[in-house]
């Protein structure tokens, strides 16, 4: 991993944490240092993290605080060493064909771009 420039995993987050995610805590991993802190073993490597969802999270509602998806994956690659991460948003999947729509089109322009919405 350390020398790849590019790794590629899917999850599906629901109910728990996907065994896809935890086997890269567990293969990648992390050192314990003499201190007795943690050191992750992957350091300098960009992540780009895109998220399907049947729902929408929005900054500065209150459905924000149940966004679960986005800060437990940086929490998880971040203990690993991953720190600059990108995280793009296809979002109301469940919603109607025109809100469907538009934020995939949305989220299509955001990774063209190369910039998170």
């Amino acid at each position: 991993m350390s020398s790849a420039s590019r790794c590629t995993t899917s999850a599906f987050l629901l109910t728990s944490k996907p065994t896809s995610i935890e086997l890269w805590v567990w293969v990648v991993t992390f050192s314990v240092e003499a201190d007795g802190s943690y050191k992750g073993l992957v350091q300098r490597k960009k992540m780009l993290i895109v998220t399907a969802r049947g729902g929408s999270y929005p900054k500065d509602t209150p459905y924000h605080a149940c966004d679960l998806q986005q800060p437990y994956l940086r929490l998880i690659f971040g203990f690993m060493g991953i720190t600059d991460i990108e995280v793009f948003y296809a979002d109301n999947l469940m919603g109607g064909e025109e809100a469907r729509s538009q934020d995939l089109a949305d989220a299509q322009a955001a990774l063209q771009a190369g910039g998170s919405r």
